[in-house]
């Protein structure tokens, strides 16, 4: 039983480390110069209706703003490979 316990464990605690992390914001949250980010270097889209078309990134725990997308361009966002571009 206590074999079966231990390879339970171990098990599970190996699917939660090879899990990718996730997005920690979803859209609609806001994003404001000076809040706090969760990992540095991390890049991504404003999320509210007034910055989705602008890139922030995470420098040093906050989040600082970059650029805004031309007119008629949006901000589009990959977490997984932390890439943000106009398109």
């Amino acid at each position: 039983m206590k074999l079966t316990i231990a390879f339970l464990l171990l098990t599970l605690s190996g699917i939660a480390l090879s899990a990718p992390p996730q997005p920690r914001h979803h859209k609609g949250d806001k994003i404001a110069v000076g809040d706090w980010c969760p990992a540095d270097k991390r890049i991504t889209c404003g999320l509210d209706a007034i910055t989705e078309n602008e890139m922030w990134v995470c420098a040093g725990k906050v989040w600082t703003y970059q650029t805004t997308c031309p007119k008629g361009t949006t901000c589009q966002w990959d977490f997984y490979k932390n890439w943000a571009w106009c398109s």
